[in-house]
């Protein structure tokens, strides 16, 4: 069911590896690399427009997840 949702503001599940005591989950590719990573980047630091959009982009994917998808998406 996760692999079927699409927004812009989601990273897709490609697919799931579950083999003995490991598990993975593997995502389409992000160029710019992960928010995370973006977000601790002191080599060009995210000015704070872009980090408030990052927060707004956030919110919609989480919004996405929580009130459009049926059932909805409860995560952790």
């Amino acid at each position: 069911m996760l692999a079927r949702l699409q927004h812009p503001n989601l990273v897709r599940l490609l697919g799931v590896c579950d083999e003995g005591e490991h598990r993975m989950c593997v995502t389409e590719y992000m160029h710019r690399g992960s928010l995370r990573t973006r977000l601790d980047d002191t080599t060009m630091p995210l000015s704070w427009h872009e980090r408030l959009q990052a927060a707004l982009d956030t919110a919609r994917g989480l919004s996405y997840l929580h009130e459009h998808c049926m059932p909805p998406v409860v995560h952790r």
